[in-house]
C-alpha cells in the first residue's frame, strides 16, 4: 500500500461517492493548513481526534450498504491480533479491501454522508498505516487506534 495524504484519500472517497471533489478539497486543504488530520504515529497514546459531531443529539442513520461494510470493517479490527509485521500487512490488505467495498457502493448524500467523509478523512490514512507497519509492537499500538476508530465510528452512526 502506499500511504495518500489525507486530503487526496478525502477528494478520492468523494469523487468516488458521485460527488464534486473540488469543494471538499478545498475545504480540507483549508482545514489542514490550520489543524492538519492528525494519524498518531506508532507509539503515540493518545486517541483519535475523528471530529465527528452528532446529528442534534442523535446517531447519523446510514444506508444498509454502509452499515453491513462497516459491519466487516468492525469485525476485523475486533478480532485481529497483531504478533509479526505479516499480521499488520495482513490486516492493512482486509481493511482496504472492506474500504473499497464501501466506497464503491456508496449512494448516501446529505449530511450523514458528509459525517462519514470526516470518519473516513481519519479511518483511511489510519488503514493504510497499520497495512505498512514493519514493527508488530508499533502495530499493536495502532489496532488500539484502530479500535477506537471503530468506537467512535459506533458512537456517531447507527
Amino acid at each position: 500500500m502506499t500511504r495518500m495524504h489525507p486530503v487526496w484519500a478525502a477528494t478520492l472517497l468523494l469523487t468516488a461517492c458521485g460527488g464534486s471533489a473540488e469543494p471538499l478539497a478545498e475545504e480540507h486543504l483549508q482545514a489542514h493548513e490550520e489543524a492538519p488530520v492528525r494519524v498518531d504515529p506508532p507509539g503515540h497514546d493518545a486517541a483519535p481526534s475523528v471530529g465527528l459531531e452528532l446529528d442534534d443529539g442523535k446517531k447519523w442513520p446510514m444506508d444498509d450498504h454502509t452499515r453491513d461494510a462497516f459491519g466487516e470493517i468492525r469485525s476485523l479490527v475486533h478480532d485481529a491480533e497483531i504478533g509479526s509485521a505479516e499480521d499488520a500487512v495482513a490486516l492493512g490488505r482486509g481493511l482496504d479491501e472492506q474500504l473499497k467495498g464501501l466506497i464503491a457502493g456508496c449512494t448516501m448524500r446529505g449530511p450523514a454522508h458528509d459525517q462519514l467523509h470526516v470518519f473516513l478523512g481519519e479511518f483511511i490514512p489510519a488503514v493504510q498505516a497499520i497495512g505498512e507497519e514493519k514493527d508488530p509492537a508499533a502495530a499493536q499500538e495502532q489496532l488500539a487506534a484502530h479500535r477506537e476508530l471503530v468506537e467512535a465510528y459506533d458512537t456517531h452512526f447507527e
